[in-house]
């Protein structure tokens, strides 16, 4: 949907997959990392991923995502390993002439929702805060860059990671950039 102040996109799926290739996690662990043999099966994909925006006033955008996916065995109906869970952002859009600050609070859900041998993911909420200064030219635009991550410091896991029983997400943390954009 589409308005002067709103904009927004809803997509519903349904994959329903022949002979899926995933990582079935056994018990057997080696040099501290568990062997997850890749098998193959019929799997059923079902999910919705939203986002939309709202035009706060003329220098404030809010923007709001939102995913989730429930992926099964269609022969046995066990969950699929690594599979996220429902999850989200939330971010204020503020852009003031080149310049543009967006703070974003990300979050998801416990993942209880796993295979066999697989272990469930605590949820989690980070906070960031993006910022950016455009100058352009006729023919390309210099973009410098701050990005602050992960400010509250939250210990967290993705539940899509293969190593997340042996390092979580990192921690709290900036990041400077400078692009050159040729057009």
């Amino acid at each position: 949907t589409q308005s002067t102040r709103i904009q927004g996109t809803v997509s519903v799926y349904y994959y329903d997959i022949n002979n899926f290739v995933f990582p079935a996690f056994s018990d057997l662990v080696v040099d501290g990392l568990r062997v997850a043999p890749f098998l193959q099966g019929d799997s059923r994909f079902v999910g919705i991923d939203g986002e939309t925006s709202f035009q706060l006033h003329r220098h404030a955008l809010l923007n709001f995502d939102l995913g989730y996916v429930q992926a099964t065995l269609t022969t046995t109906n066990e969950d699929l390993p690594r599979i996220p869970p429902l999850h989200g952002r939330l971010a204020l859009e503020i852009p003031r002439g080149g310049l543009t600050v967006r703070p974003e609070l990300v979050w998801a859900a416990k993942q209880n929702k796993i295979a066999r041998n697989e272990t469930p993911t605590d949820g989690y909420a980070v906070f960031n805060v993006n910022a950016s200064y455009l100058l352009p030219y006729q023919n390309y635009a210099h973009v410098f860059a701050v990005r602050a991550y992960n400010l509250t410091n939250e210990l967290y896991r993705l539940h899509t990671s293969f190593i997340k029983l042996v390092a979580p997400e990192i921690g709290r943390g900036i990041q400077f950039t400078y692009s050159l954009r040729f057009f």
